[in-house]
């Protein structure tokens, strides 16, 4: 509980006001000057009024409204019971009184039945707005504007009447508020006496009134000519003396001007001075003529004409168009000599001031001037008797005066906004005698090493008093004898303050930049009139060091002597000053909001009743190079639809030195909260404003839909309990603010953030108070529930508009949580015996698609107004019937809020303006499998008394709620024989389920030296569903590649054939294959581009002579890993025919045997040789065997001889046979032979 303004609130909620208001003043609408006639009879009957503009149902912005002015007044309560009343006076009859713009509430109840029309005319002298019935339930609005024509006063704005209609939904006793706004500025602009009527019809018929009644207009209470306060015996003649005019008026706060001529008629020989430094015109904030040592009361502004056409004792004319509360708080100037002596009683002035009130627009009533007349006797005589008398003094005139490091011509550490250097030193000349002063000269010495007013490179001396006074020459002495004299100046009309620099002329003369070598400088002046104050500023308050030999602790001396014609001797006066080190300067924060909110708003209105506006100001009472930074706040309640248009400007331009840094809804109440961080730290002389897009527009600021009637006050009294929250705070971290034990606290934001702040308006209103105002809502019985997601500041009420959570598997992601807000409500005027309110949250065990399960008990359980027996009950079974109560318990028998599946709050009576209400905070702890995104309903049911007739409601609020998965990217190394291994931990990023997610690989530098990755996985990017997604990416060792061959030969080798052997056949082929060796390991492979060859089969060549021992070689088959292959031929020599005789002699020289020239390993059929005188009986041999003899016996050939045939050849015949043989051995074979000796 916390103390808010004069109210005790809980948890934010206070009494429900049934008043509406707007931050400040809206003019609206207009007409011409000449349509006036009417306005006062316009508006009995608004019923004849035709809308002119028209808005569907729920649109009730009202551009323009019907006039209903009527000199009848009716009561505020009917027949029926209707009551319509003005909430500000609380009555049906109200006088507007000039001053008093503000916005205003009437407040209507009204019984009614389904179908009933209720209409609101409201007149043209106010816009309006209305509540909103966002649900419908009670009523629709529309609204419809007729034009006005003739407002009944002189304006260029135009001007309408609106008119709502209310359409009744069913039977109840209902109450809605309508905002008034004044579109007129001021009140004095229309005729006194004219009423204007706000009207309410039921059905058509009259049923109440409020009547409004325009005040008499604000005026001139008096207007008194006031003497020189110095002036208390006599006057002299031909001596000249301020006359001043006070105009004072009750139209202060009008916000506008009066107008107007005044008529003074003089006493005779009364003559004013129009010289060309007159010093005619408005003093600004006095009551008092005539200056002294501390107040200069003198020193006017122009802003008015003043004349005298028939010269001394003839009437002064003046004429004003001027703001009226600086006529109420200033004088009028006049500046006269009198010409003749005159008694005390002769002495007198009169004055007739007509005038009429307007303001920068031009506005004002019809025939609206008025006249205020006044005598006034001065009471002092006009002599020749003189009394010169003139005084002086040092302002300050003790104290401390601070060294400064700097150096005459550089910079200097009095432009270092962190030191102080306290107030500047001047010396002040007053001439308080009834003869002015002459040739009055005023001798200044200094202490050396003095600093001149002024800094940052330029110093001078800074004279002011009225115009009247001409100064003349100035010479300057330095501590070195050498002087320097300035021309005379002349000051024209109403120029109150000059200056005297230090310029090059000076400086080539001798001076230095910063005066701090000037011992001694003197000042004259023309003339010092009586009644007139000369001051002179000449000191920023420092002593350079380097320009004296003093020290901190020392005494720095000052004197003056002021002489003039009238007083030679002259007065004179010394000031002793400690010279000390200057201190460290604490700047006050005077900060503050404007154009904040006030009155009453309306959170459901939909034609600006829910608006206001607000204005930042950061100030202090001095200027700093430092930054600063601030907090700031939206009321509670209210908050900014569109950050993007605050801007902060300084000097009407956009200041882009800063930064504004939106902190959420972290303030003590939930307030939206924003930090402002500037580069310096600005003063009240050039303050830097947050405000809207332009430099003329503040922020728009709306007030929540879902706020419920509250009233609320910032900085309101003590704000030293370390709790209270300010629109606008300067954060004080470094320091650099000074503070007052009431204002400076360390401030806990709801997001456990702290700073040490200081309050607006630091250390000068203690019980200042920025901002009150209160809203109010449409009359309703009913529950306003509301149900809001974590990061939401506000409470969504309608059943056709889901809160958005978030649910993962593994609650790892963000918005799971949220507040269920139940409230009982009653702001009509009936009462309430109990309310029931229900509300059942969904669970995927009992078919629902998402559970919602309570996270604990209910929190900050609050009640307004009067409101009885409230109660929060805990059902774990799904409740439908609000009337029963069997099934709820209370927080303290929950053991399991997991179980819990409704919650009722429940209230005993309730009188008009009630509220009770309570929080639920719940988490999504489930969903139906496969479901991406899911809109559950959490069923409402109400029931309740309302005046004796049972009232119920069936709603529900939404929530809907999107699934997160995971998607896990892994990294590993993926060994030869398959085994992975994870380069670094997996990453787990949550994603929205149905959306696109992207993983990617490792950078470059984190894949382990000699790898790579093997291929980009298949699912490296997709959209995700309702499960999670498990990425890896598979990196494996890098390899070098190069070329290898390998070179296989099959050789046919021959031999035994001597000279004929033939020459080795050789067939070679040459494998090409890739040698890849693993980088990591070091292990290699070789892939070849074949994997065996075939040669070709070598058929073994014939040698004549021999056979071989095979007839070919088969053509080998050879891999990249086969030796050469070698195979070797051997030929025989081929056996041969021996020619034998019978007796197995050879005969002859054996024949070898042919060769088989289709086959080398054998030998083909060989005749047998001839042999002279041999014969056989073999023809031919076919040898099986190619390497055996075959022996063919041959026998001698006898021919027959008739002499010695017996001799020779005694058997005289010879008879062989050959035999056939099958083996390879050498046989004999017989022959039979009959020779025949030839002799």
């Amino acid at each position: 509980m916390y103390k808010k303004g004069k109210q005790w609130m809980i948890g934010g909620i206070v009494t429900a006001a049934l008043s509406f208001g707007v931050a400040n003043f809206v003019q609206s609408p207009v007409a011409s000057a000449d349509e006036v006639s009417d306005t006062t009879s316009a508006v009995n009957s608004a019923s004849s009024a035709s809308d002119t503009t028209s808005t569907s149902a729920n649109d009730n912005v009202a551009s323009s409204a019907t006039s209903t002015a009527s000199t009848n007044t009716v009561t505020a309560t009917s027949a029926d019971g209707t009551s319509v009343t003005d909430d500000n006076t609380n009555s049906s009859n109200v006088t507007l009184t000039h001053g008093d713009n503000s916005t205003r509430n009437v407040t209507v109840s009204v019984s009614v039945s389904e179908g009933d029309t209720v209409t609101v005319t409201v007149p043209y002298i106010f816009s309006a707005s209305t509540d909103q019935d966002t649900t419908g339930e009670y009523y629709t609005v529309t609204t419809a504007s007729e034009s006005v024509s003739n407002p009944g006063y002189i304006t260029s704005k135009s001007f309408a009447n609106t008119t709502f209609t209310y359409t009744m939904t069913g039977s109840r006793s209902v109450e809605f508020n309508v905002k008034l706004t004044p579109t007129v500025s001021d009140w004095s602009f229309l005729t006194p006496g004219s009423q204007f009527q706000v009207v309410v019809r039921k059905n058509g018929q009259d049923v109440g009134y409020v009547t409004y009644t325009i005040d008499d207009p604000a005026t001139i209470t008096s207007s008194n000519l006031s003497l020189d306060q110095n002036q208390t015996t006599n006057l002299v003649t031909g001596q000249k003396y301020a006359i001043g005019l006070n105009l004072a008026n009750n139209g202060t706060n009008d916000g506008d001007n009066f107008a107007g001529t005044t008529v003074v008629n003089v006493p005779d020989g009364w003559l004013l001075d129009t010289s060309g430094n007159y010093a005619y015109g408005l003093t600004s904030n006095t009551t008092q003529v005539g200056d002294t040592l501390d107040t200069f009361n003198d020193l006017s502004n122009g802003g008015v004409t003043v004349s005298q056409d028939g010269g001394a004792g003839t009437p002064v004319t003046i004429t004003f168009n001027t703001a009226k509360s600086s006529l109420n708080s200033g004088e009028i100037i006049l500046w006269g000599t009198y010409t003749k002596e005159l008694s005390a009683d002769e002495n007198t002035f009169t004055t007739s001031t007509t005038y009429y009130s307007t303001n920068t627009s031009g506005e004002q009533a019809n025939n609206g001037t008025l006249t205020t007349n006044s005598t006034n006797n001065l009471g002092i005589a006009v002599t020749n008797t003189e009394n010169a008398s003139i005084q002086a003094e040092f302002k300050p005139k003790d104290g401390e005066i601070f060294t400064d490091n700097g150096t005459a011509d550089g910079s200097h550490q009095a432009d270092d906004n962190q030191y102080d250097y306290q107030d500047g030193r001047t010396l002040v000349i007053n001439n308080n005698g009834n003869v002015a002063q002459t040739n009055v000269n005023v001798h200044l010495d200094l202490e050396p090493g003095t600093v001149l007013n002024g800094g940052n490179g330029s110093y001078s001396l800074a004279f002011t008093s009225t115009s009247e006074n001409q100064p003349g020459i100035i010479t300057i002495t330095t501590t070195d004898g050498k002087t320097y004299s300035s021309s005379p100046v002349y000051v024209s009309s109403n120029v109150n303050s000059w200056v005297w620099g230090i310029n090059d002329d000076a400086v080539a003369a001798g001076v230095a930049k910063d005066g701090s070598n000037i011992a001694s400088i003197d000042i004259s002046y023309k003339n010092l009139e009586a009644g007139t104050s000369l001051r002179v500023s000449f000191a920023n308050n420092s002593i350079l060091s380097s320009a004296t030999s003093k020290q901190a602790g020392d005494t720095a001396t000052y004197a003056y002597q002021v002489t003039s014609d009238q007083d030679t001797t002259g007065v004179s006066g010394q000031m002793n000053l400690t010279i000390a080190d200057p201190a460290n300067k604490a700047v006050a924060f005077t900060g503050q909001v404007e154009s904040q909110p006030s009155g009453s708003y309306q959170p459901t209105s939909t034609d600006g009743g829910n608006t206001a506006t607000i204005v930042y100001n950061f100030r202090s009472d001095n200027t700093s190079d430092d930054s600063s930074s601030y907090l700031v706040t939206i009321p509670e309640g209210f908050d900014v639809t569109d950050t993007s248009q605050l801007y902060l400007y300084q000097n009407n331009e956009e200041y882009t030195d800063g930064t504004i840094e939106d902190l959420g809804y972290v303030g003590v109440n939930g307030e939206r909260m924003f930090k402002v961080t500037l580069a310096t730290t600005p003063s009240y002389a050039s303050p830097i404003y947050l405000k809207g897009a332009t430099a003329d527009s503040p922020i728009t600021i709306v007030a929540n839909e879902d706020q419920l009637p509250a009233t609320y006050s910032y900085r309101n009294g003590d704000t030293s309990n370390g709790t209270a929250m300010s629109l606008i705070m300067a954060i004080n971290d470094q320091n650099q603010f000074s503070n007052n034990s009431w204002d400076e606290e360390t401030l806990t934001l709801k997001d456990g953030s702290t700073y040490n702040v200081v309050l607006s308006s630091t250390g000068w209103y203690s019980n200042y108070t920025e901002a009150s105002y209160s809203f109010t809502y449409p009359s309703t019985y009913s529950q306003l529930n509301g149900i809001k997601s974590s990061t939401d500041n506000k409470y969504t009420t309608s059943s056709k508009q889901a809160v958005s959570l978030n649910y993962s598997d593994n609650q790892d992601v963000t918005n799971t949580t949220g507040t269920i807000r139940l409230t009982n409500i009653l702001t009509d005027k009936s009462t309430s015996a109990y309310s029931n309110n229900v509300i059942n949250l969904p669970s995927v065990e009992n078919g629902d698609s998402a559970t919602l399960q309570l996270t604990g008990p209910a929190t900050d359980t609050t009640t307004s107004g009067n409101v009885s027996d409230v109660q929060v009950l805990y059902s774990t079974s799904y409740v439908t019937d609000p009337a029963d109560t069997s099934t709820f318990v209370s927080a303290d028998q929950i053991t399991d809020w997991s179980q819990v599946k409704a919650v009722m709050l429940k209230s005993g009576t309730m009188e008009p303006s009630a509220v009770a209400a309570t929080y639920l905070h719940f988490e999504v702890t489930a969903m139906q499998d496969g479901v991406t995104n899911t809109t559950v309903s959490l069923p409402e049911y109400f029931v309740g008394d309302h005046s004796g007739v049972t009232y119920s409601l069936n709603t529900s609020l939404k929530v809907n709620i999107q699934r997160y998965v995971d998607v896990i990217t892994n990294w590993v190394t993926q060994a030869d024989d398959g085994t992975q291994t994870a380069i670094k931990d997996p990453t787990t990023e949550t994603v929205q389920s149905n959306s696109a997610y992207t993983t990617s690989g490792l950078a470059a530098i984190e894949i382990p030296a000699n790898y790579h990755l093997l291929e980009t996985p298949s699912n490296a990017t997709g959209t995700t569903n309702a499960t999670n997604v498990n990425v890896t990416y598979v990196y494996v060792a890098n390899t070098t590649t190069s070329p290898v061959s390998k070179a296989v030969s099959q050789n046919v080798e021959y031999k035994g054939a001597g000279s004929a052997t033939p020459a080795t056949n050789t067939q070679s082929y040459t494998f090409a294959g890739t040698t890849t060796t693993n980088d990591v390991t070091g292990s290699s492979s070789t892939a070849w581009n074949e994997d065996s060859h075939n040669f070709d089969s070598v058929a073994t060549p014939v040698v004549t002579g021999y056979y071989a021992d095979q007839a070919s070689v088969d053509g080998a088959t050879v891999t990249p890993n086969s030796d050469d292959v070698t195979t070797t031929v051997t030929y025989h020599q081929l056996g041969s025919i021996v020619p034998v005789d019978e007796n197995g002699n050879e005969i002859a020289t054996p024949v070898t045997y042919n060769n088989d020239p289709s086959d080398p390993t054998k030998a083909t059929t060989t005749d047998v040789p001839t042999i002279p005188g041999w014969t056989t009986t073999t023809t031919s041999v076919d040898p099986t065997n190619p390497g055996a003899d075959t022996k063919v016996v041959y026998t001698p050939i006898v021919m027959p001889s008739p002499s010695n045939d017996s001799q020779d050849n005694p058997d005289n015949s010879s008879s062989k046979t050959v035999t056939d043989y099958t083996d390879y051995t050498t046989h004999t074979i017989t022959t039979s032979y009959t020779y025949y000796f030839l002799y």
